[in-house]
């Protein structure tokens, strides 16, 4: 009998030292460590759970925040209670705009956390990879994409041969060159059928240029030579097709040894003499302008004089590319 009062007394005694230290740490006051989302103070109270904390500090939790530790624990001497703010974005589309919370930091994840991807056929602004923040707006526009091809030319080059039994200074072409064909495949986004911009997707070569042959002459003419040429030459008239030449060749130096300039008015030609004042007619307009030769050409077959981009835009021929004219030597420049 007595061993079952003394038991009896036991436990009482032990039930009200756990409810004496259960009502202590529930409503003693304890120091608590409070982090809102990088703005860190430290408070002591008296209440016994987190939620009541915030209620107790006039914390307000927004949607999307997350509070650590989570489920609202008791609170224990020492705690560190966290709040991650989510951030407040605007999401804008064509049919209109909505307030997303977030706690990605990066519109690219959070283009994941919204199931969107460039498979929904989205383009975003800013890009994937700037950071979220509260505030920002994220403009989402449906796009198409289409593929594009363009030929574009590969110019040949030209390869000189020497050749002695040729004078010096004359070209004779040996092989005419074959611009090549290079294919550009294009990935093109169009948004409100508006192009937005375009990328490079393929790059292939559909013909290979084929490189010109021209016999270049080195043997030295003789003073007589030159001079029997030059008096020929003044009695000189001939009709042909011309054509002419640009900014592909500026600054390059010609035959003679001059730098060639598209803006002044010059020619090449095959054989007359450097320095030849030459009058050129195009038929077609029946303008004439007087060129002075200065390097050798043209290198494809059948043409007989190639002029300097001024020249070809002084009488008409410039946008035609090539066309007959009539050519008289009027005289020897500088």
């Amino acid at each position: 009998m007595k061993e079952n009062s003394y038991l009896h007394c036991t436990l009482i005694s032990i039930l009200l030292i756990s409810a004496a230290l259960f009502f202590y740490q529930s409503y003693a006051l304890k120091e608590i460590t409070i982090n809102d989302n990088g703005e860190i103070f430290t408070t002591e109270s008296s209440v016994s759970h987190v939620a009541d904390l915030l209620q107790e500090q006039e914390i307000t939790l927004a949607p999307g925040d997350r509070l650590l530790p989570p489920n609202n624990p008791l609170l224990e001497e020492g705690m560190v209670v966290e709040i991650n703010r989510a951030a407040a974005v605007k999401l804008v589309k064509p049919e209109g705009q909505k307030t997303h919370y977030t706690q990605q930091k990066t519109v690219g994840q959070l283009m994941t956390e919204l199931s969107l991807s460039p498979e929904n056929c989205l383009l975003v602004s800013p890009s994937l990879n700037a950071p979220v923040y509260s505030g920002m707006e994220i403009i989402l526009v449906p796009y198409t994409v289409a593929m594009e091809i363009f030929q574009e030319q590969i110019p040949y080059e030209v390869e000189f041969k020497e050749d002695n039994s040729l004078d010096e200074g004359r070209r004779v072409v040996l092989q005419e060159g074959q611009e090549g064909i290079r294919e550009l495949t294009y990935r093109v986004y169009y948004a409100e059928d508006k192009e937005i911009y375009r990328e490079l997707a393929k790059e292939t070569v559909a013909v290979e240029p084929a490189d010109a042959v021209v016999a270049l002459g080195t043997n030295p003419r003789s003073t007589l030579t030159i001079a029997s040429r030059e008096k020929t030459a003044m009695a000189y008239t001939e009709e042909g097709i011309a054509s002419w030449y640009g900014a592909k060749f500026q600054g390059n130096r010609t035959t003679s040894g001059e730098i060639y300039d598209k803006n002044q008015y010059t020619a090449a030609h095959l054989t007359l003499p450097f320095n030849t004042l030459v009058r050129v007619t195009f038929l077609r307009t029946g303008k004439d302008v007087v060129v002075r030769i200065n390097d050798r050409g043209p290198h494809v077959r059948g043409r007989i004089i190639d002029l300097s981009r001024a020249a070809a835009e002084e009488i008409g021929l410039r946008p035609h590319g090539v066309g007959k004219v009539r050519i008289e030597v009027v005289g020897r420049g500088r």
